[in-house]
């Protein structure tokens, strides 16, 4: 960052995953490189602050892999479960002649596959809105059991929370009002501000035979959701204060880097771990 900065290049923000060996450096730099008040989601070098901020569809994914094995209290007496996505998937494709989730596979629900679990493609479709409304649908059609509202609210919330961070277009598409750019007469600060308070209160329970057991202090998507939050509002602030009209979140995420690291092991024979000499040249190649 410091050797960035010598030579007038600002960076505003970082991006990356929640892995393992990542956490805890981010934690260290929140904590120590500061001259302001710590915050999780920012640190400073050389006088400028930087966010930090989680990779929004690594954090989609998370959220629906914690819903294989746990359940999500997200309100009180309110949990979301992933045996009524499977229903909601059951229902459609039998009771109806043409079905409206023809994009959500069989074996999109074998989640003993790993390939199933690591693709976000998957999780973005069974955390999507045409879920929420098949859910809706046969709840009030009483082929679902009621309480598979709680878990249609839930995907509703998450589906709205993905759309408002991974937004690719400046105007919002009908019917998705937070899938736009951000700016100050966009709805994203007032949802966001209003988020905040309740991922404070989520739950995740061990799924025991439907019921909730224990509760699974493994996972850090929560923790994820909310640093990134504070991190982009905290950010278009800092932004807008220097004559940025809009902010197009799609652009904060890991895919441009990976599909780089891709075309890169795929040059000549596939070569998944290539050194670092090879890599330079790979990427001059590319560049």
């Amino acid at each position: 960052m410091k050797k960035l900065q010598k030579v007038n290049c600002n960076v505003e923000a970082i991006v990356c995953n929640q892995a393992a060996t990542i956490v805890p450096a981010i934690s260290f730099l929140t904590r120590e490189c500061t001259n302001d008040r710590p915050t999780a989601y920012h640190f400073v070098i050389n006088g400028n602050p930087l966010v930090t901020i989680f990779d929004v569809p690594h954090l989609l994914k998370n959220t629906r892999n914690a819903l294989i094995s746990c359940n999500i209290q997200y309100e009180t007496n309110k949990t979301a479960k992933m045996c009524y996505l499977r229903k909601a998937f059951d229902a459609d494709n039998c009771e109806r002649a043409f079905t409206c989730l023809d994009k959500i596979k069989e074996h999109f629900f074998n989640f003993a596959d790993t390939y199933i679990k690591m693709k976000v493609k998957i999780a973005a479709k069974q955390l999507s809105h045409t879920m929420v409304a098949i859910e809706t649908f046969y709840t009030s059609g009483v082929i679902l059991e009621s309480e598979s509202l709680h878990t249609a609210e839930f995907v509703d919330l998450i589906d709205k929370l993905f759309d408002s961070l991974n937004s690719s277009q400046f105007y919002d598409s009908e019917g998705k009002k937070f899938r736009c750019a951000v700016s100050d007469g966009s709805p994203h600060l007032k949802f966001w501000s209003e988020l905040l308070p309740k991922l404070k209160k989520w739950k995740i329970f061990e799924n025991v035979n439907g019921l909730n057991g224990k509760i699974h202090s493994n996972f850090k998507f929560v923790e994820g959701w909310q640093i990134t939050i504070r991190a982009v509002m905290y950010l278009w602030n800092i932004l807008r204060e220097k004559g940025l009209t809009f902010l197009i979140l799609r652009n904060f995420n890991q895919d441009p880097l990976e599909n780089l690291f891709g075309q890169i092991r795929q040059h000549g024979s596939t070569n998944n771990n290539p050194t670092c000499q090879q890599c330079m040249q790979l990427l001059k190649v590319e560049l």
